[in-house]
């Protein structure tokens, strides 16, 4: 179980047909998942210089592939921003006002502060019964839970153990999201670097820390006490989840 099982799971489910990425990068999930409209954000697009390259995992990369010639086609519309988040929230936002997004997937910047910048915007554009994912939200090193503004940045740093997976601290984002919000329900299944779940609803176990003692939590924090911190769930939890959604996400305006 990944993000890109997750994320298409929870699309075939609930018959989204609206999904909102940020952080596109090589196009890996966003060439992968099959909806019918996708808004893909990113600094750079890079899709076009890999869409075709080889893989170990040729399954995958033909059906990126196939999903690359629909959208060339027109049989799915895609489009690519060429954008920061920040900025693309701030300029693009009329594009929410005929259908909020349905699903959206949050992988950009590994920092706490862009992370949740974007969780708070996707929200303001998230269909009511929406499912927000977050992926990175659960670091097993110290290496991976390095804070930076890049991975060439946190790579630079040499901290042993270091491997190039790298988290950084999205992970506070959901300790910020559990202290501070009463109407979301906020869960990370432990998978695939941590793929955080944010749905409107009663939140379970709330936490109450203040923005502040967030900012000061470290790794060994994090290490100490994950369950508590993260509602972290093991993969089978995924399941009883999607049970629980609705069979048709989204009304047109």
């Amino acid at each position: 179980m990944n993000r890109i099982s997750i994320v298409q799971s929870i699309i075939k489910k609930t018959c989204a047909e609206n999904y909102l990425e940020i952080g596109v990068s090589l196009g890996h999930t966003f060439l992968t998942i099959d909806v019918k409209r996708k808004i893909g954000v990113d600094p750079k697009n890079l899709i076009m210089r890999h869409v075709f390259a080889k893989r170990d995992d040729w399954m995958l990369e033909a059906k990126k592939a196939y999903r690359f010639i629909c959208q060339c086609l027109g049989f799915e519309k895609s489009d690519f921003y060429e954008m920061a988040s920040d900025e693309f929230f701030r300029t693009m936002s009329h594009l929410f006002e005929r259908r909020e997004a349905e699903v959206a997937l949050i992988d950009g910047l590994h920092s706490y502060d862009q992370a949740l910048r974007d969780v708070l915007n996707c929200l303001k554009h998230l269909d009511q019964n929406g499912v927000l994912v977050l992926h990175d939200c659960n670091p097993a090193t110290l290496a991976q839970a390095i804070p930076a503004n890049s991975v060439a940045e946190a790579a630079a740093k040499k901290v042993p153990g270091w491997d190039y997976l790298w988290c950084g601290d999205v992970w506070k984002a959901i300790v910020y999201l559990r202290s501070s919000f009463a109407d979301l329900n906020v869960f990370v299944l432990d998978c695939d670097m941590g793929v955080g779940i944010v749905t409107r609803g009663k939140m379970e176990n709330r936490l109450l820390y203040t923005p502040e003692e967030i900012g000061k939590l470290t790794f060994q924090d994090l290490d100490a006490n994950r369950t508590r911190l993260l509602n972290l769930k093991p993969p089978a939890y995924f399941n009883d989840f999607l049970n629980q959604l609705p069979g048709r996400l989204g009304q047109v305006r």
